[in-house]
């Protein structure tokens, strides 16, 4: 029974799905396909499950790695990885917490802005 709820979780995390704000789109990363690249795969790598990881409790919304693993998943060297984190973390993109050793805890702030057309919607018709 175990090995079968392991098995769901894993396929479950592999085809979840992930909500990108369309205002992405209008976004200086847009047109830098590598920078563009790279956030989205920060919000793809983010829990969505809390858990414990290395000794450090990650929330959802959240990923704990180190500055070498990010440089070698998206082929980017590491000062220019410095350079990109600093830019994100001043534009409120994410925000970014030294943990034990080389870890970093990157906390992921995209969320859309606006409701969901099925809510603007309701309120449009007075149901809300």
């Amino acid at each position: 029974m175990e090995k079968k709820s392991v098995r769901y979780k894993k396929r479950m995390k592999e085809n979840a799905f992930i909500k990108l704000p369309r205002s992405l789109l209008n976004s200086q990363y847009f047109d830098d396909p590598r920078l563009f690249r790279f956030v989205v795969g920060l919000i793809a790598m983010a829990r969505f499950v809390p858990e414990e990881r290395r000794g450090t409790y990650v929330s959802t919304g959240q990923l704990l790695t180190t500055k070498k693993e990010l440089a070698e998943k998206f082929s980017i060297p590491r000062s220019s990885l410095t350079r990109i984190l600093c830019q994100l973390e001043e534009e409120g993109i994410i925000k970014t917490e030294k943990r034990t050793g080389y870890d970093i805890l990157i906390t992921v702030l995209l969320s859309p802005q606006s409701p969901a057309p099925s809510t603007m919607l309701k309120e449009q018709a007075g149901l809300l």
